[in-house]
């Protein structure tokens, strides 16, 4: 499941911080108003999911790694468009 990241506040943030140039941030906001995926390639980061494939390690570069039955739940449970908050 992909994290729409950067949100609105990232941007804006990204850009008032010198992370991103205007039209970057232009980019992230025209994406967003559309209801697509945000640019993934600005210093931002992005190319954030939640997915299967084991919880026993940190090897994900970021993800939210998860058992794979543990998706399986989460996806049938959480509809798309579902706030996500991801905390250290």
């Amino acid at each position: 499941m992909g994290i729409s990241y950067p949100n609105a506040a990232h941007a804006e943030r990204g850009l008032r911080e010198g992370l991103i140039t205007k039209a970057q941030y232009d980019a992230i906001k025209s994406a967003l108003k559309a209801k697509k995926t945000p640019p993934q390639n600005t210093r931002l980061g992005g190319d954030i999911y939640i997915h299967g494939n084991g919880a026993g390690s940190d090897w994900t570069w970021g993800c939210v790694a998860l058992e794979d039955r543990d998706v399986r739940e989460l996806f049938q449970a959480i509809p798309v468009g579902t706030p996500v908050r991801i905390e250290p």
